[in-house]
């Protein structure tokens, strides 16, 4: 799919706006620029129930995890001030059990729309086993996939840019890469619904929902709940989307040798080593990463202030030197 959509069903709502629809977020936990929950709150007069899967059950124990949970947190309370809340179903690490998860949810409240995020690594996949739930169920609710990829060349630019290395591989020509760039134009960020419709799900006031036969009845944790690492590394994120759009408006700015933040202690699992090489190479973190990662801003709201080869450039240096614990 792309950011306009790719529907796999015929769709049984109109765009007079009328109808239920379930969106599911896997990795776009924002509302500015988010084409997905606009597509459903389009299509969702009469109610909307978005839908967030949690995998890691009443703790999370990596930085990711934390990260995700906040990110996840945050979206609910930006949610909850638009008249809706997050609908927080868990399950294992298992793709066709979330599937089937919000698949339940969907035949449930008679929903006529589902809508996919499928910006993650396995968001095809994601569709195929949701579309398959949902028919073992016989609901014939249409099936949208949204997987923004408005910042991507197209192919046969992208295979322009790429030449053979001396040792037979495929390497890619940054320079031409940044020239086919120089003459896309990128399209301005989307913005963010004023109002959204009611829930569909009787969510409490005061906590997210979670219930179902594949869902374990608990809420979404506390983020901090692993200890003082994962308020310390709250604390070196702060998670929302002001946040991250300040962090873009900085780093977009920065050159590779600007310092835009102190350097927080290596979080377990990354060696003192590789973070002393990292320290003395000059090359301070853009910190962009896990807002990224979980979508709490998107690559075009980075990229709106510059030119697009101006971001590429930057995307290659925050390549180069962002942190990997989060992907």
């Amino acid at each position: 799919g792309d950011g306009d959509g790719e529907s796999l069903k015929d769709s049984a709502c109109t765009d007079g706006g009328g109808g239920r629809a379930v969106l599911w977020l896997q990795c776009s936990l924002r509302l500015a620029d988010n084409p997905a929950l606009l597509r459903a709150v389009e299509q969702a007069a009469d109610g909307l129930a978005v839908v967030f899967v949690w995998r890691h059950g009443q703790r999370p124990s990596t930085a990711s995890a934390v990260f995700e949970c906040a990110a996840a947190h945050s979206l609910d309370k930006a949610l909850h001030k638009l008249g809706n809340r997050l609908v927080v179903l868990h399950s294992d690490d298992d793709d066709t059990k979330a599937a089937q998860a919000v698949a339940q949810i969907v035949h449930k409240t008679g929903a006529q729309l589902a809508v996919l995020d499928a910006s993650s690594k396995c968001g095809t996949s994601c569709a195929s086993l949701l579309e398959n739930a949902l028919s073992d169920l016989g609901n014939n609710a249409a099936l949208e996939i949204f997987a923004d990829s408005h910042l991507l060349l197209p192919f046969d630019v992208s295979c322009r840019a790429l030449g053979r290395s001396r040792t037979g591989g495929k390497i890619l020509r940054w320079p031409t890469y940044l020239r086919a760039a120089a003459c896309l134009e990128v399209a301005p960020p989307l913005g963010s619904p004023h109002t959204l419709p009611p829930p569909l799900l009787d969510t409490s006031v005061d906590s997210m929902y979670a219930a179902g036969p594949l869902m374990s009845p608990f809420p979404l944790p506390d983020p901090a709940a692993s200890g003082g690492w994962a308020r310390t590394l709250l604390r070196t994120w702060p998670v929302s989307e002001s946040t991250a759009l300040q962090l873009a408006r900085t780093a977009v700015g920065a050159t590779a040798q600007d310092d835009i933040g102190e350097r927080p202690r290596a979080p377990p699992g990354v060696s003192k080593k590789k973070a002393k090489r990292a320290a003395s190479s000059g090359l301070k973190p853009s910190r962009l990463s896990p807002y990224l990662r979980w979508g709490v801003i998107s690559a075009r709201q980075v990229a709106s202030p510059c030119s697009i080869s101006t971001f590429l450039s930057y995307l290659f240096g925050f390549l180069c030197r962002s942190s990997d614990l989060f992907f």
